[in-house]
């Protein structure tokens, strides 16, 4: 039992820490050259390459990646070198595409860049933020200004250096709780004078097939023996994706969701685990609920009020 939990609630604080930086601020409120970088998402145009490092408990991952950007449009591409040569991403407004050359499949899923903001839970208070900007250097040969995010006592969260004339963050370095580096990306190299191809955002693969997120929920809990388990479409909640993880020989498959109140994932494993354990894992950032399904266990961990997902659960099958 208490391997299951401890499995399950190392999953939680990666797989939800990571891309639980604060609630973005009213645009309003940032200083102008932030504010440019968050609509810059949105406008810029450039190609590149870029490093991204990214840290998952004491393993570490650092990839190449060459990006397309054209406005709301974007690719990624790998170099011959990287294991994850041949794979594309494209993304749009309304979709993103990523192709997988060994299995000649097209996982669809709904866009990742332009998520919609964090809320936060009634009752809480949005955190604030304190932005120092100075001189930040040349980045990928380009004159960058830096700014230093840090919470009310003072603790840096992150680092962004800003290129001002577009707004293009080319470097950005996020810190943990304790100040250590979790993950940063960096370019090596970048053109603002792109020149396009009308079939760069587009995969046109004949004989691929298309993976939707239902798809892969279906295929994990076949592989690994789960029952099948998914919130329907008639939910305010879109299925962003899913996967399957070993965690000391324990299968766990993890559905992670997204709506206009927040985003939580779905852990699934064979086997009890132990609710209070797990709360105390989550460590008051995050609301848990878990319950059995037969011999299953299933748990709901995100940013929504425990009541929220005492909700879904039932929609779930708890009883």
């Amino acid at each position: 039992m208490i391997r299951n939990v401890v499995l399950l609630a190392g999953l939680v604080l990666v797989g939800v820490a990571l891309a639980q930086e604060g609630p973005p601020p009213d645009l309003a409120s940032l200083p102008p050259l932030v504010r440019k970088s968050v609509l810059a998402k949105r406008t810029a145009r450039f190609s590149g390459q870029r490093t991204v490092q990214f840290r998952h408990g004491p393993e570490v991952t650092k990839l190449v990646e060459f990006v397309w950007q054209d406005g709301p449009r974007t690719r990624i591409e790998f170099p011959e070198a990287s294991p994850y040569k041949g794979q594309i991403i494209v993304e749009d407004d309304h979709q993103r595409l990523h192709y997988y050359p060994d299995r000649n499949e097209i996982d669809v899923e709904p866009p990742r860049r332009m998520r919609p903001p964090r809320m936060v839970p009634a009752g809480e208070q949005k955190p604030k933020f304190t932005h120092v900007i100075t001189t930040g250097g040349l980045v990928a040969g380009k004159q960058t200004q830096l700014v230093t995010v840090a919470d009310q006592s003072g603790n840096v969260m992150q680092r962004m250096w800003i290129e001002p004339h577009t707004g293009v963050m080319l470097k950005r370095v996020l810190l943990d709780r304790g100040g250590s580096q979790r993950g940063y990306f960096e370019f090596t190299k970048i053109n603002f004078r792109p020149k396009f191809s009308p079939g760069d955002f587009k995969i046109e693969r004949k004989g691929a097939t298309l993976i939707t997120p239902v798809m892969q929920v279906q295929r994990l809990a076949l592989q690994k023996g789960l029952s099948l388990i998914v919130l329907p479409p008639s939910s305010e909640y879109q299925l962003e994706g899913a996967r399957a993880m070993d965690r000391e020989g324990q299968d766990v498959l993890v559905q992670t969701y997204r709506g206009k109140s927040g985003r939580f994932q779905i852990f699934q494993v064979k086997g009890p685990i132990n609710p209070e354990r797990l709360r105390r894992f989550a460590r008051g950032r995050l609301s848990t609920y878990s319950w059995m399904h037969g011999s299953e266990s299933l748990a709901l961990v995100g940013e929504l009020p425990e009541t929220r997902l005492r909700e879904l659960a039932r929609v779930l099958g708890d009883k």
